[in-house]
């Protein structure tokens, strides 16, 4: 199968003070160090990272892990235009892509069977959107398929992913994860140390 790990990293990291993909996280960034795990997952044929603020200084500063960086000039317009960007380059990347995986900058933690369960969940013809969950709660990644991102792609109307996905997907379906990265949302300095308190027990810790 042809599917593409898309990373969201285009944001301003406001709440953060300093640019999310550019945190430090097992001797590199929070960004290398997501693209690296995505690395590791079967089925999984290209990475996608998406960026927009500061794009050129996390260009310098984060090791890609063989991924490929593109620049969202729209990032402003928030996630679903740095989604659809990420989309486009995707399918300009692979023409015959089944589907995506995507995810957010702040998850470092992620574990690669959580996207390895989405992608089984899809071959076994679960539905054309499939949503990691954790402890009852939605997270991420979301697996798109094609259908789906081909109607996204061509829908006119701003939506918010969650509209999009009540509007355009025939079939939704959760996939239950034991990774409660899924829920993670590393978006402050209290919770990154929160978070960097939880690695404390893992090798590498962040």
């Amino acid at each position: 199968m042809s599917a593409t790990a898309i990373v969201l990293a285009a944001g301003a990291s406001s709440r953060m003070g300093s640019p999310k993909p550019l945190l430090a996280c097992r001797g590199g960034t929070f960004l290398g160090s997501l693209l690296a795990t995505l690395g590791q997952v079967d089925g999984v044929s290209a990475r996608i990272a998406v960026l927009g603020h500061q794009a050129a200084r996390v260009r310098r500063g984060v090791d890609l892990a063989g991924a490929r960086a593109v620049t969202c000039r729209g990032w402003r317009g928030g996630m679903l235009a740095s989604l659809r960007c990420g989309l486009r380059a995707a399918l300009a990347q692979d023409d015959a892509l089944e589907a995506a995986l995507i995810c957010h900058v702040d998850q470092p933690g992620l574990r690669p069977s959580t996207p390895a369960r989405l992608l089984s969940a899809f071959r076994a013809g679960r539905g054309d959107v499939l949503v990691a969950t954790h402890a009852g709660r939605c997270g991420h990644p979301v697996l798109l398929a094609r259908p789906f991102i081909d109607r996204l792609l061509s829908a006119r109307r701003a939506w918010t992913l969650a509209e999009a996905i009540a509007a355009l997907a025939h079939r939704r379906s959760e996939v239950t994860c034991p990774d409660a990265a899924v829920t993670q949302n590393v978006n402050t300095m209290e919770a990154l140390e929160r978070f960097r308190r939880s690695q404390l027990h893992i090798h590498n810790p962040c």
